[in-house]
C-alpha cells in the first residue's frame, strides 16, 4: 500500500493537539514506555563508553517517563511497564556498581485505569456475512467516535463531514484492503482517537469489512454532512479517481524518443513546488498535480497545457508571471530558467507521459521511473540513503552499523561480526529461494535489498511506529515490506542466539520474491503464506515448521467464515497461520504459484488471475480448502 505521508502528518499533528489537553492517554502512555527502553539502553551504552554523566541522564529520563504514567496506568499495558522497571532497576544496579553515582529509584506503583470501552450499540454491525453499509453501520462508528474532531470540526486539516471527504483520493481508505487503510491502521494502533475511547474490536472489523468490500456508498447523496444522510434504494457508485471526460484529448504517451522525461525531469519540480496549493483535496482554481491525469484535465481556466505549444500553454504562463493573477508558485521562490526550460522543451516535445500509471501520485510516477532508468549500482546507492534516512527516523538516539553483500544492505544496531553473519544467511537463504523455483542463476533483485537489524524487540517495535506507522503485533520479529522503488526486510536478530533465525530469513526473502515476481500486485496476506510455504520446504526439519502446522487445525476449526483469513477480519497472528495452510496447499505443485504469479503480473488483477488458472475466485478456493482440510482433520 502507497499511504501519502500528509495525510499520517496530519493525524499525528492532531494527535499532538489532543493529547496536551487530555493527558496520558493510551498514545501518550506507549509512547513513554517506549522512551524509558530506549533511555535504558543508551544508559547502558553510555556507561560502556565512560561517559557517566550521560548514563546519568538517561536513567533519570527513563525514570521521568515511567513516573509520567503511573498514574492512571492504562492495565494493556501493566506487564510493559513492569517489564520496564526491571530493566531501569537492573541497569541502575549495575551502573552503581560500577562506580557512577545515581540517586536511588523511586518506588512508583502504577494505579491502574480499565480502558473505556463500551460495547457496541445494538445493531451496529452487519449481519455475518452480510454487506455493509454505509448509513447504517460506519456512519454511526465514525460519528461516535470521530464526531468532535473530524465529522463536526476538522481538527489537524482532516475533515470526515461526508463520504466524499473519507474516501477522497485514498488518504484514508484503500479500497480491497481494510487493514492496509490508515483509518483502521490509527484506529487498531491505538493512534486514534487519542482519548483511548476508540471503536470495539466489533466496530473495528466493520470498519474493515466495509472497505474490504469497496467502500460502498448506499445514501442519497456523497457530498451531505453525515447528519444529513438518508438511506438510497439506489445507491450512488462509490467515488473514484475522475476519469477523462469522452471529448477530453487523450494523454499523449513517451515514445523514447523526447529529450524531456516528465516523470524524472518535471514531476519532481510540480510536486517540491505546487503540491501546498494544487496537491489539496480542494485545490485551488480546481488546479490539481496530484497525478498526471489531474493534470492533465486542467482547472477553471480551462487546460493548463497546449501539447507541442508551449508558448500559450497556460502553466509556462503562470511560471513566467505574464498570466492573469499571480505568478506561480506563489509565495515560493520563482522558477529559474533552466527549470522553465524543462517545461518548455517537455511541452512542445507533446507533453508526452512516460509513468506506470496517470492515477497514481505524481511522487509515486517519479520514484518508479527514476529507479527503473537508475543502473544496479546507483539505485542500490539511492537505497542505501533511503534506509540511513529510515534508520534515523526510526532510532534516533543510536548510530546504526552498515555492511553491504552481493544482494543486501544490512543496516542496525548490531556488532558489525553479527551483520556480517547476518548477510551469509541472508545470500544463503535467497539462493535456497531461487532454487526451489529453478531460477538460481537469476539476481534476487536489480538492486541490493536492505535488511534492518534490530538487537532488541522495542527498537523493531519503534520502526513499526515510526517508520511505518502502525504497531507491530507482539508476536512479531520479522516481517518484509515489498515495493517496486525500496522493498525491505525488518528483523530482530536476538543477541543471546549463537546463530541467526535461518527460518526467519529465508520466510521474509520468500515473501519478497513472490511478490517481485508478481509485480507487487499480490495481496499483502498471500504474499506472507507463500513466503512460509516456501521457508517451510526450504527448511523442512525446521521444529518451528511442525508448530505452524500444527497450529492448523485449530484455526481452521474455529473459522466462522472460510475466507475470513482473506478479508482482513482476523488478527494477524491468525491471518498468517491460515494464509500459511492455505499457499502450502496450493504449493503441492509449485507450477500451480508460477501460473498465479505470472497471471497476476500481467493482468494486475489477482482475482482475475485466480478466475484464469484456476477457475475460481479466491474465496471460492478458500472455501474448497477450509472444506479439505475439515475433512482431513
Amino acid at each position: 500500500m502507497i499511504r501519502t505521508t500528509s495525510a499520517v502528518a496530519v493525524f499525528s499533528l492532531c494527535l499532538c493537539m489532543v493529547s496536551t489537553s487530555l493527558g496520558a492517554g493510551p498514545t501518550e502512555q506507549r509512547r513513554e514506555l517506549s522512551r524509558a527502553a530506549s533511555q535504558i539502553k543508551a544508559a547502558e551504552r553510555f556507561a560502556k563508553a565512560g561517559r557517566g554523566d550521560d548514563a546519568k541522564k538517561s536513567i533519570a529520563a527513563a525514570q521521568e517517563a515511567l513516573n509520567n504514567i503511573a498514574d492512571g496506568l492504562d492495565k494493556r499495558f501493566e506487564g510493559r511497564f513492569k517489564r520496564a522497571q526491571d530493566a531501569l532497576a537492573k541497569t541502575h544496579a549495575e551502573l552503581t556498581s560500577a562506580g557512577i553515582e545515581l540517586p536511588p529509584l523511586a518506588n512508583v506503583q502504577p494505579t491502574g485505569r480499565q480502558p473505556n470501552r463500551p460495547s457496541a450499540p445494538a445493531g451496529s454491525g452487519p449481519p455475518a456475512g452480510g454487506q455493509v453499509s454505509f448509513v447504517d453501520h460506519v456512519r454511526p462508528i465514525l460519528t461516535r467516535h470521530c464526531g468532535n474532531c473530524h465529522v463536526s470540526g476538522s481538527r489537524g486539516g482532516v475533515s470526515f463531514a461526508n463520504y466524499a471527504s473519507i474516501t477522497d483520493g485514498n488518504r484514508f481508505v484503500e479500497r480491497g484492503s481494510g487493514s492496509e487503510s490508515l483509518l483502521v491502521d490509527v484506529i487498531a494502533s491505538g493512534q486514534m482517537p487519542p482519548s483511548g475511547n476508540g471503536p470495539t474490536p466489533q466496530e473495528a472489523r466493520v470498519l474493515v469489512m466495509w472497505i474490504n468490500q469497496g467502500a460502498k456508498f448506499d445514501g442519497d447523496d456523497p457530498s451531505k454532512p453525515l447528519g444529513q444522510l438518508a438511506k438510497s434504494a439506489t445507491p450512488a457508485t462509490p467515488a473514484k479517481p475522475a476519469e477523462p471526460k469522452p471529448d477530453a484529448k487523450p494523454i499523449p504517451m513517451a515514445t523514447g524518443d523526447e529529450t524531456v522525461s516528465f516523470a524524472v525531469d518535471i514531476a519532481p519540480l510540480l510536486t517540491e513546488s505546487c503540491n501546498d496549493c494544487h496537491g489539496t483535496r480542494r485545490p485551488s482554481a480546481g488546479f490539481s498535480v496530484t497525478n498526471f491525469q489531474r493534470l492533465w484535465a486542467g482547472g477553471n481556466s480551462g487546460s493548463a497545457v497546449v501539447p507541442g505549444d508551449s508558448k500559450n500553454s497556460l502553466l509556462v504562463k503562470k511560471l513566467h508571471g505574464t498570466a492573469d493573477g499571480a505568478r506561480m508558485p506563489q509565495n515560493r521562490p520563482a522558477w529559474n530558467r533552466e527549470q522553465i526550460n524543462l517545461v518548455e522543451r517537455w511541452i512542445d516535445e507533446g507533453a508526452k507521459f512516460d509513468g506506470p500509471s496517470a492515477t497514481e501520485s505524481l511522487e509515486r510516477v517519479s520514484a518508479v521511473v527514476r529507479s527503473q532508468r537508475l543502473t544496479p549500482e546507483q539505485l542500490s546507492a539511492d537505497r542505501q540513503q533511503k534506509a540511513e534516512q529510515q534508520w534515523r527516523l526510526a532510532i534516533p538516539d543510536e548510530k546504526s552499523t552498515t555492511a553491504t553483500s552481493k544482494n543486501f544492505l544490512a543496516i542496525g544496531n548490531l556488532p558489525p561480526q553479527r551483520l556480517e553473519q547476518l548477510l551469509t544467511a541472508a545470500e544463503g537463504q535467497a539462493a535456497e529461494v531461487a532454487k526451489y523455483f529453478q531460477k538460481a542463476d537469476e539476481p534476487f533483485s536489480k538492486a541490493r535489498v536492505t535488511i534492518f537489524a534490530f538487537d532488541h524487540r522495542v527498537d523493531y517495535s519503534e520502526f513499526g511506529t515510526m517508520v511505518e506507522r502502525r504497531s507491530l503485533p507482539t508476536e512479531m520479529r520479522g516481517h518484509s515490506k515489498f515495493d517496486l522503488v525500496y522493498p525491505y526486510v525488518a528483523l530482530v536478530v536476538d543477541p543471546s542466539d549463537d546463530d541467526v533465525n535461518q527460518l526467519l530469513v529465508a520466510q521474509q526473502l520468500a515473501s519478497l520474491w513472490v511478490a517481485d515476481q508478481a509485480d507487487g500486485r499480490l495481496p499483502a496476506w498471500f504474499a506472507e503464506g507463500a513466503g512460509m510455504a516456501i521457508a517451510a520446504r526450504v527448511h523442512k526439519s525446521d521444529p518451528t515448521v511442525d508448530e505452524w502446522r500444527g497450529e492448523l487445525p485449530a484455526a481452521v476449526a474455529s473459522l466462522r467464515e472460510p475466507d475470513a483469513f482473506i478479508n482482513g477480519k482476523l488478527p494477524p497472528a491468525a491471518t498468517a497461520t491460515l494464509s500459511f495452510g492455505f499457499a502450502d496447499a496450493l504449493l503441492q505443485k509449485r507450477s500451480n504459484l508460477e501460473r498465479l504469479m505470472t497471471a497476476t503480473a500481467k493482468s494486475g488483477d489477482f482475482d482475475a488471475a485466480c478466475q484464469q488458472v484456476f477457475k475460481r475466485s479466491p474465496k471460492e478456493l478458500a472455501e474448497l480448502w477450509v472444506a479439505t482440510e475439515r475433512r482431513r482433520r
